[in-house]
């Protein structure tokens, strides 16, 4: 898929993500990230279109915090993101003039 691979390498170039605070355990645990994408009408410039949408998306990601005790690993919460602890819903609209 030609897409994926031009989304993804412009995410990794543009250090968008601090892969040094998804790791967990050194070597052991790591967060994973993934980003869908579903195109609902193609009317050009959809690489592009979903490239923001990614961007955007990585830019709201909020890590849990963890404790570790021993081996075993546990999400001791998730950060509240909005008011009442609801994440914000995003809206991004793209035109063309």
């Amino acid at each position: 898929m030609h897409a994926g691979r031009v989304i993804e390498r412009a995410i990794k170039q543009s250090r968008a993500v601090d892969t040094e605070a998804l790791c967990i355990v050194p070597g052991e645990k790591v967060w994973s990230l993934r980003v869908d994408i579903r195109i609902l009408d193609d009317e050009g410039n959809v690489v592009d279109c979903a490239c923001v949408a990614a961007m955007a998306s990585l830019h709201h990601f909020r890590r849990p915090e963890v404790s570790i005790s021993g081996e075993d690993v546990v999400i001791v919460r998730a950060r509240r993101m909005g008011p009442r602890g609801r994440r914000p819903r995003t809206l991004l609209t793209l035109s063309g003039g």
